[in-house]
């Protein structure tokens, strides 16, 4: 919804999407939960292992304690899908 919003009315998705006004300003006002601040890093860590490899590697090599999310964040992230 928050990518739409200069498009559409909050009040029409709200609507469509069944879910209350109050509810997303509520949702969009509150600050990323700690597995979203890490999910950042970690697809920041995704970004730099690839410029270094000269475009060669992204996700895979990342490992350490980032190793259990890398995977899921690559995905997530649609990035070079």
């Amino acid at each position: 919804m928050r990518a739409n919003q200069d498009l559409y009315p909050v009040s029409a998705m709200c609507r469509l999407l069944d879910v209350s006004a109050a509810g997303f300003y509520h949702w969009q006002d509150r600050p990323l939960s700690a597995r979203a601040r890490r999910d950042v890093e970690v697809l920041a860590l995704i970004h730099e292992v690839y410029g270094r490899s000269d475009s060669t590697y992204g996700a895979p090599p990342c490992t350490g304690s980032y190793a259990s999310r890398t995977g899921y964040v690559w995905d997530a992230s649609g990035w070079l899908a």
